[in-house]
C-alpha cells in the first residue's frame, strides 16, 4: 500500500478535533514522509484556522527524533563484528575525518537533497561522530527547514496547490 497526500490528509483530518491524538499522527507520518507531513500539517492548519504551534511543535519533535534514530542506527549497527572489520580501515577513517570535519555542511546539504539523509546520518552514526555536535546541527536544520517548508505551504498552499498540482509532492520527496 503506498501513502498519498490524500491519505495524509484524510488520516490527519479524521482527528483534527482531538489535539493529542492529532499531534501523535504528524510525528508518526513525518516517519513514513517527512515533507509530505509538513505540507499536508500546513495545509490543514490554514484549512482549518488553527494555531500553528501545536503542529509546528508535533512536526519538529517528529523530525529531530527520525534523525536521532538515524544516528542510533548507524552507531549501534556499527557494533556488529562483520561491520566492524568495514569499518576499521584507512579509506573508512578518511571519510570518518572528512565528515566529522564537514559535519555542518553534510547534514544541511542531506537535509535539502532528497534521499540524503538515511545515508548521511546513518554513516555520522557509524564513525561515533559526537551525538551533541550532530543534534546541535540537525535542530538548526530543521527547524529551518521544516520552518521554510511550513511557512510556504501556510501562506502560499492554495497557490501552490492550483500551480503544482499533484506534482508538489514530488518535489519534495
Amino acid at each position: 500500500m503506498t501513502m498519498n497526500e490524500n491519505d495524509i490528509i484524510e488520516l490527519l483530518q479524521g482527528v483534527i478535533n482531538q489535539p493529542w491524538l492529532f499531534a501523535l499522527l504528524i510525528i508518526i507520518t513525518t516517519f513514513i514522509l517527512e515533507d509530505l507531513a509538513i505540507t499536508a500539517t500546513a495545509l490543514i492548519t490554514v484549512q482549518n484556522d488553527m494555531s500553528v504551534y501545536m503542529p509546528v511543535t508535533a512536526l519538529f519533535i517528529g523530525i529531530v527524533v527520525g534523525d536521532i534514530g538515524l544516528y542510533a542506527i548507524g552507531k549501534y549497527s556499527s557494533r556488529l563484528p562483520f561491520l566492524r572489520r568495514f569499518i576499521d580501515n584507512d579509506k573508512m577513517q578518511s571519510a570518518r575525518t572528512t565528515i566529522d570535519k564537514n559535519l555542518i555542511l553534510a547534514i544541511f546539504a542531506s537535509r535539502f537533497i532528497p534521499g540524503m539523509r538515511l545515508p548521511t546520518y546513518t554513516a555520522i552514526g557509524v564513525f561515533n561522530i559526537s551525538f551533541k555536535k550532530f543534534l546541535f546541527t540537525v535542530l538548526v536544520a530543521v527547524g529551518l527547514w521544516s520552518g521554510a517548508v511550513f511557512y510556504l505551504f501556510y501562506t502560499f498552499g492554495d497557490i501552490a496547490e492550483d500551480v503544482l498540482g499533484t506534482f508538489k509532492w514530488y518535489g519534495l520527496g
